[in-house]
């Protein structure tokens, strides 16, 4: 036992780390939490880069659209076809999911932002196998 104590002595930054690693394998949650405070440093931000008229026209030339269609929790269709004018935020996410979860307090408030505006949709496309369990997981995080 006293050989235990010394090494917790010498090694505890060791030991917190190794704690530490050992939550975020078995935890989504701390996972999540984790990812959301690297997230908030802003290292993980994207640049965009401002493309030339020719570029841009070029690009869009070979942009294919397809009409992409999702059932909503009532069983009712909607279609991207339908959504034309519109903003349109998609999103494809999983209860099971870590950075998923990481981003959803991001989402809610960009949702709650614009909730009242008829010119921007939502679509938050659940990947889970049987949607109860991503229903069970939006009830428990409200």
């Amino acid at each position: 036992m006293e050989k235990i104590k010394i090494w917790f002595r010498k090694n505890w930054s060791t030991a917190i780390l190794f704690a530490f690693f050992v939550l975020l394998l078995v935890s989504p949650d701390a996972k999540a939490w984790f990812m959301r405070q690297i997230i908030s440093t802003g290292i993980m931000n994207s640049s965009v880069e401002k493309k030339t008229e020719t570029e841009t026209a070029a690009s869009d030339a070979k942009i294919i659209t397809e009409n992409f269609t999702v059932a909503d929790q009532s069983g009712n269709t909607i279609s991207t076809a339908d959504l034309k004018g519109k903003v349109v935020f998609m999103n494809f996410w999983a209860s099971w999911c870590p950075p998923c979860r990481a981003e959803f307090p991001s989402i809610q408030k960009f949702y709650d932002k614009y909730k009242s505006n008829p010119d921007v949709v939502f679509l938050t496309v659940n990947l889970d196998d049987q949607a109860s369990l991503g229903e069970n997981y939006l009830k428990k995080e409200n």
